[in-house]
Formats: structure tokens, sequence, C-alpha cells
């Protein structure tokens, strides 16, 4: 769901991470955003968890499937997507 909505956002697919078979791999350069739009405007974009727990669309800690902790840098939620490549400094 997160790359459906950065494919369209961006305008252009593998933003993130390139989604394999059963698992993704992380990008780890530098997202470059659109010259019409900014990581403050990408964070305040408009997305709906329509599942119910942890919502791990915004932040996805661990892999649902086996329990595992997921290192930051190879994390897909939303949250974390611009955390990571150094856009939201708290």
């Amino acid at each position: 769901m997160n790359n459906y909505c950065d494919e369209e956002w961006f305008g252009r697919k593998d933003v993130f991470n390139i989604e394999k078979e059963k698992s993704w791999e992380s990008i780890t350069e530098k997202i470059v955003f659109p010259e019409d739009k900014t990581w403050k405007q990408y964070v305040d974009s408009r997305r709906l968890e329509i599942t119910c727990g942890e919502a791990p669309f915004i932040a996805s800690r661990y892999d649902a499937a086996t329990g595992e902790l997921i290192a930051i840098e190879k994390r897909i939620d939303f949250i974390c997507r611009t955390a990571y490549n150094g856009y939201y400094h708290p």
C-alpha cells in the first residue's frame, strides 16, 4: 500500500524500496523529491490505515509473520521512510 501511494505521490516506482517476491530491498541513497514537492509535504500527505492493530503502514517495527525486529534502515513504513533518509531531525 505504501509503495503504491508513493508511486502516485512521486510519479515514479521504487522510491524507498524495491519489492521482491516475499520481501523487499531498501533504497539506501538519499531520496530525491520532485521539484514541486518537499519532504514536509510528503509527511503531511493523507493516508488511510484501514486495518486494526498497530498501524504497520505507519510504523513497522517488526515482521508480522516472524515477530523479528526490523532494523530501521530496512523498515518500509511511512514514518521511518523519511526519518531514516535524513529528512526528519527531532
